[in-house]
């Protein structure tokens, strides 16, 4: 190969790269798409009651804010990592609440994967991400295991990192 066409080459491998087309790094998932109306608790959950601080939806982590009410959480934004629980039912802020602490047997709403079966608290409000997608900058939880395609071993106070994530 010629000394132009490399240079040509590398400049093109270099602009794609610039523009997000490739990545040393391996592409993310999408958080999980949780249907509210499929969310279910076990005979076995712990579920606590309270307000909510904002609109909610059953199925989103939520976090105690310091007004005592249920917020969502946010893993990249401080003072909203700290993760209470999964609303198991929704509402606008001021209704009621109902959120899962604990649940070995935890029906999250989606179907979870058994080959990739630990989920996490997402950088996104309110979601659910696999593990896979944690990056830089997340205070990373891990909130569920799945036991099958469609239950989970949840715990809110989960196996915490402590610090944020950093790239590999």
């Amino acid at each position: 190969m010629n000394h132009k066409k490399r240079f040509s080459l590398l400049s093109s491998l270099a602009a794609f790269a610039a523009i997000g087309l490739i990545s040393s790094r391996p592409a993310h998932a999408a958080d999980v798409s949780v249907t509210a109306a499929n969310v279910r608790v076990s005979s076995l959950a712990v579920i606590m009651p309270g307000t909510f601080g904002e609109a909610v939806t059953a199925g989103q982590p939520v976090y105690v804010g310091p007004d005592s009410r249920y917020y969502l959480t946010d893993v990249n934004v401080a003072g909203k990592t700290e993760l209470a629980g999964i609303a198991i039912n929704g509402g606008a802020a001021g209704q009621p609440a109902l959120v899962c602490s604990e649940d070995p047997a935890f029906t999250p709403g989606f179907t979870l994967s058994t080959s990739a079966p630990v989920y996490v608290a997402s950088a996104t409000a309110g979601g659910i991400a696999p593990v896979a997608d944690v990056t830089t900058g997340w205070f990373t939880t891990v909130i569920m295991v799945a036991r099958s395609t469609t239950t989970a071993s949840f715990r809110a106070r989960g196996h915490a990192s402590g610090a944020a994530a950093t790239a590999p």
